[in-house]
């Protein structure tokens, strides 16, 4: 568990960080604070920067809340801590906590939706281009790590398109823009990575191109999940989490993001944030996918995107989802936003 938890995480363990618990009081301070534990699929990357900056800007102790974030080593990690009471809510993309419930039968539920619009593209060179699903029919694919969420995106896509997912090979090869390379070597045809990652190979001005998850797969991107038992138990707890995530997001909408860096990098080990201006460029961009439904929905679960997707997985056959109504809740998220 030391590995998850990196030192300056434990350090801010007490939530807003150990200069801002310091400032309070030191440990005296989390007296009569509410203990809870979150955890992220994949460490501290700043995509996860809502979460971390709730814990660093002190929200969750504004709702009497004494956090502990965690950086995990993959969604299926993630969901095996909520499973086993080790935390009790972790960010994970709306696919993967599907499969987990309606594959595997885990008591989870969607409290939120953030990223409503897919952080998931396909990417290929400009010269050998993948435009389609169907083009990926007989290609090497690279994925993120094996059996992990880009794997089972690759197979819904392929599904949706009538094409048999062992007609496609695949290679893990990490979510980074370096996976490019292996592209121009051609030791694989395309990759799906992270929107971030695109991002990054623009501003490299590689010669790629890209297409989207949504194109095949409509379906709410990023989630905040749970256990049903916790919803059920421990509802007062949901709707602070949930109170303090929205201030968090706030945050990231009205300030500057290179202030958000500086102040979650004291609880944090962020990867590149030496180098800020793809993070800040990534920041912007993200926001654009949290808005996809309209900032009327920002957070909420949309049933209309939720049926979507589970039309689509149904049509791929990747698994079967009867009534994808007992997936997600928005009774959390809307009186958290009421207030």
């Amino acid at each position: 568990m030391d590995d998850m938890i990196g030192r300056r995480a434990a350090l801010g363990a007490l939530g807003g960080g150990a200069a801002m618990a310091a400032g309070l009081g030191g440990i005296a301070s989390a007296q009569g604070l509410r203990p809870f534990t979150a955890i992220t699929p994949f460490g501290f990357i700043a995509d996860f920067g809502e979460l971390m900056n709730a814990h660093s800007a002190g929200h969750f102790r504004a709702q009497g809340l004494q956090s502990t974030v965690l950086g995990g080593q993959g969604t299926g990690q993630a969901v095996t801590q909520l499973i086993a009471g080790q935390a009790k809510f972790t960010r994970a993309s709306g696919l993967d906590i599907a499969r987990a419930v309606y594959a595997a039968n885990a008591p989870l539920v969607v409290i939120s939706t953030l990223y409503q619009g897919s952080n998931w593209y396909v990417i290929s060179h400009r010269d050998k281009p993948i435009r389609t699903a169907l083009d990926m029919k007989g290609k090497k694919m690279g994925v993120v790590s094996v059996n992990g969420t880009t794997e089972n995106f690759l197979d819904l896509m392929l599904g949706s398109a009538g094409v048999s997912p062992s007609e496609t090979p695949r290679e893990a090869v990490g979510n980074s823009p370096a996976a490019f390379q292996f592209v121009k070597q051609g030791r694989i045809d395309g990759f799906i990575a992270a929107f971030s990652v695109a991002i990054a190979l623009r501003e490299a001005n590689e010669p790629f191109e890209f297409f989207t998850s949504d194109k095949y797969a409509p379906m709410p991107s990023q989630v905040y999940a749970t256990t049903r038992e916790v919803a059920e138990k421990e509802p007062e707890l949901v709707v602070r989490f949930l109170r303090a995530l929205r201030a968090s997001v706030e945050d990231l909408l009205t300030q500057d993001y290179n202030a958000i860096l500086d102040r979650i990098s004291r609880d944090f080990e962020v990867p590149g944030i030496r180098n800020r201006a793809p993070l800040v460029a990534i920041a912007r961009e993200a926001k654009e996918l949290w808005f996809t439904e309209g900032r009327e929905n920002l957070m909420r679960n949309v049933p209309a995107l939720w049926q979507k997707g589970a039309e689509a997985i149904n049509r791929s056959g990747l698994f079967k989802v009867d009534d994808v109504a007992r997936l997600y809740t928005n009774r959390f998220i809307d009186e958290a936003l009421r207030t």
